[in-house]
């Protein structure tokens, strides 16, 4: 497991051994540029274990964290209320930078285009087969909320991450999901759809969009993503897509069309 990964886990409890008893637990306190994880455990009478104890548990395969049975997560009571409080012009851009382009349509004179350059994407709509749901995330989007100030900025969309690692597309993939909705998806379980361009006025970068199908066992934790972010799960019934999709509820062009491709891939495969 990368350093990235493994922060997921900072102030958790994680479970040590398998079992449903409280006393296996122990605190994640840090993280080392490796991946290995440092925590204190509980007192966990006869194993030798004591408070303040320091322990490591080094995740240098993946599918080892299938060892790791459980995280405790802190309860939310929602997402947090965001407000715009200053604006101004980005002099140090670090995900989207601003160019004036000169270009000459032939026969014409020469002509300027604003535009953005910005990473390419990852989107995936995942399906819970035993709870036969939807599962996406719901989040404050600051952009939504400056151009639409009546509302809270929120958001439901497929998972989804940025491509700026290099690395292959379906372990971003494979991430975001553990990150954002908390479930441990092997690459071989995911189905590339397309790659589509995304704000061809002003970016003209790819989305790469993905479908995959999970059960219930494979959740190894309640999502939410990183501790930078404030994003809560969402799961929609099968039965309910379609009020969702005329409902008005806040939703991006990706997520509706990933929504409306799964769910009639779904509905024709039941015909078959």
């Amino acid at each position: 497991m990368n350093k990235t990964m493994a922060e997921l886990f900072l102030g958790k409890e994680v479970q040590l051994f398998p079992g449903d008893s409280d006393r296996n637990y122990g605190e994640v306190k840090a993280v080392d540029d490796n991946g290995v994880v440092f925590m204190i455990t509980k007192a966990v009478p006869g194993t030798g274990y004591t408070v303040g104890k320091l322990h490591f548990i080094s995740f240098s395969a993946r599918l080892s964290m299938k060892e790791v049975k459980n995280i405790r997560r802190d309860k939310k009571m929602g997402l947090k209320k965001v407000s715009i409080v200053d604006e101004s012009s980005n002099t140090a851009p670090k995900f989207i930078k601003s160019k004036m382009l000169t270009y000459v349509r032939e026969g014409d004179e020469p002509r300027q285009w604003e535009m953005i350059q910005s990473h390419d994407s990852v989107h995936v709509m995942v399906f819970n087969l035993t709870t036969q749901s939807f599962l996406m995330v719901k989040q404050v989007r600051i952009p939504v909320l400056v151009n639409n100030p009546s509302t809270d900025g929120t958001v439901i969309e497929a998972c989804a991450g940025l491509v700026d690692k290099d690395i292959p597309l379906s372990e971003i993939v494979q991430e975001e999901i553990l990150e954002e909705l908390g479930y441990d998806v092997p690459t071989t379980q995911l189905d590339y759809i397309a790659s589509p361009k995304t704000s061809v006025g002003t970016a003209g970068t790819t989305t790469h969009m993905y479908y995959a199908e999970v059960m219930e066992d494979q959740k190894i934790h309640d999502g939410g993503g990183l501790e930078s972010e404030d994003i809560e799960t969402v799961s929609l019934p099968l039965s309910e897509v379609s009020n969702f999709l005329v409902s008005g509820e806040v939703t991006d062009e990706k997520t509706m069309f990933l929504l409306m491709f799964c769910y009639n891939k779904l509905r024709d495969k039941d015909k078959m």
